[in-house]
């Protein structure tokens, strides 16, 4: 190999170096990125920069991975509190509708109770912000998405139609336990 002193000039200092052609390539390479010093001459911080690159992006990963069960988290406990929710609502109540204040299928069933005298736990899901949670809560629990869902005593007892027919044939008196009131079909 032919090594002779050179300089090139990048328009602001003089770099010199010696002359190979990989060398010189690498040197006019980083002359061109306006590097004031050549490759072969960096300090050792700078050739751990890849390294230092790789764990940052690794800790940017973490940080992300962190952040994303933590959102995770959030959404399950707003979930599992949306649940728990209904099932107080569900067992604590003698009656407990889930309804929703334009339906006309939710009026009639909460008529039934104003004739029988009940007071039921409404819970109107369309003036709730969490309404449509809820929703999603009580398809796993009855398989339907429809409103009214109505339970008695802690038991699903079912949607108007069904809150009609058992009112009407006395069942529904039954469940609540009171006197069977002579009725008006609905």
């Amino acid at each position: 190999m032919n090594y002779c002193k050179k300089s090139i000039n990048n328009g602001m200092n003089t770099v010199p170096f010696k002359s190979t052609q990989k060398i010189h390539k690498q040197e006019f390479i980083s002359v061109i990125r306006s590097d004031p010093y050549p490759p072969y001459s960096q300090s050792s911080d700078r050739r751990d920069q890849p390294f230092k690159s790789a764990r940052m992006k690794v800790t940017m990963m973490m940080v992300m991975m962190v952040l994303a069960i933590s959102v995770y988290l959030d959404s399950a406990s707003a979930a599992s509190s949306v649940g728990e929710f209904v099932d107080k609502t569900i067992n604590n109540n003698k009656i407990a509708i889930f309804s929703k204040t334009y339906c006309p299928y939710c009026r009639r069933a909460k008529a039934v109770f104003k004739e029988l005298n009940q007071v039921p736990y409404v819970v109107e899901l369309d003036e709730r912000d969490d309404g449509s949670k809820i929703q999603d809560v009580l398809v796993n629990i009855v398989g339907k998405r429809t409103v009214p869902q109505v339970f008695i005593n802690g038991k699903h007892l079912g949607g108007s139609d069904e809150t009609v027919e058992a009112y009407e044939s006395g069942l529904l008196a039954k469940l609540l336990g009171i006197e069977t009131v002579d009725h008006d079909d609905l």
